[in-house]
């Protein structure tokens, strides 16, 4: 069922007041339960098929789900042909109810008694039947808190305060830490390097510049998310990222070392008949992954592979012997490959599944070296 965003929750309702007829009522006296999510959140895909299992043990029993989503109808309506959802969806792509509800990061649940009053903020895995049940009978509950602050990729500048007035020209501190969401920022040859909520993994691949893909974890690691911030005095930016890494070898006792290994991976590559792309003539570069667009101004194809790797899933290797920089714009979903596909077929490009040599960033236990 498509409805506006407008519920039964006083906060909801007076946040979108829209078409509140009948929805409201039909959810009077009801456990609600609404989801925060969009097509183009990973974690967010996982838990839909939690919540359509949970509806349908439910039915006929006074708990409704509603899934709200800031994406457009038609992307949506898209999404559902692959990914059915069997709660009802709410739309609210001016994030007024994400407001209401101080929603920073999805997947974000929240869950209403029969009062109108909520009865925790969680996520979709730590959801029940039994907690409904005995919610909808009025039985204390006790949801598993979503927790930590919103991650801040500023924080050594916005919380640290040196007590003799002076910051150091150099240092690096690490330190744990719980957040709902995690951030870095480290621009190209750049002279400071932060993250804050990232786990030791993420830590890793910031110090040394790779991704998940590329990582071959070869011994566990600390469960823990941690803030980082590394600075060096201009000149020396070359040293950020080593003392980085030489950091977290000491410090975890790993052992961090590339090796090559074949894998299967995709190839990207121009399609025979396609004409090269026009050149950029933007003057600020950008790349950007956001809500599902890949957009790249002044970018190489090796941009484009490294953004292709986090959507396919697997490391893409360039083979275009494209060496200029270009703008390009893609619609994704994560790991829906026929959507990548189709757009790069209409920028001339191809991806096809081959075997190569693929140089991996090997993390394992120092004492097993």
């Amino acid at each position: 069922m498509i409805v506006n965003a407008g519920y039964c929750c006083r906060r909801f309702a007076n946040c979108c007041p829209e078409d509140l007829s009948g929805n409201r009522e039909a959810l009077m006296g009801k456990v609600v339960v609404i989801d925060f999510w969009a097509t183009w959140c990973a974690p967010c895909i996982a838990s839909l098929p939690h919540l359509n299992q949970l509806t349908m043990e439910l039915a006929g029993e006074p708990v409704t789900f509603i899934a709200v989503t800031d994406d457009p109808p038609a992307k949506v309506a898209d999404f559902l042909k692959t990914h059915p959802i069997t709660t009802w969806l709410g739309f609210d792509q001016t994030r007024a109810s994400w407001h209401a509800f101080d929603v920073v990061s999805i997947p974000h649940c929240v869950v209403i008694g029969r009062d109108g009053k909520v009865a925790g903020i969680t996520l979709p895995e730590d959801i029940t039947a039994e907690s409904l049940r005995k919610l909808s009978k009025n039985e204390p509950v006790v949801f598993a808190p979503k927790q930590g602050r919103p991650a801040n990729a500023n924080w050594d500048e916005d919380s640290v305060e040196w007590k003799d007035g002076v910051r150091p020209e150099t240092y690096l501190i690490i330190k744990p830490i719980v957040t709902s969401t995690t951030e870095s920022y480290y621009p190209p040859r750049g002279d400071r390097l932060t993250a804050d909520g990232a786990s030791l993994p993420v830590l890793i691949m910031l110090a040394y510049g790779t991704d998940f893909f590329h990582l071959d974890l070869r011994s566990p690691l600390i469960k823990q998310s941690y803030r980082i911030a590394v600075r060096v005095r201009p000149g020396r930016e070359a040293m950020l990222r080593p003392w980085l890494q030489q950091t977290l070898q000491t410090m975890f006792d790993i052992n961090v070392h590339w090796e090559d290994e074949e894998q299967t991976v995709f190839a990207l590559s121009r399609a025979s008949d396609s004409p090269i792309p026009s050149a950029s003539v933007v003057t600020d570069p950008m790349a950007t992954m956001l809500k599902g667009l890949i957009t790249l101004k002044g970018q190489s194809t090796s941009t484009l592979a490294n953004m292709l790797t986090a959507v396919l899933r697997a490391p893409v290797v360039n083979e275009t012997g494209l060496s200029g920089v270009y703008d390009f714009e893609l619609p994704y979903q994560p790991g829906d490959v026929k959507m990548i596909t189709d757009a790069l077929g209409k920028l001339g490009f191809r991806v096809d599944t081959v075997r190569r040599l693929v140089k991996m960033l090997v993390v394992e236990s120092a004492d097993k070296t």
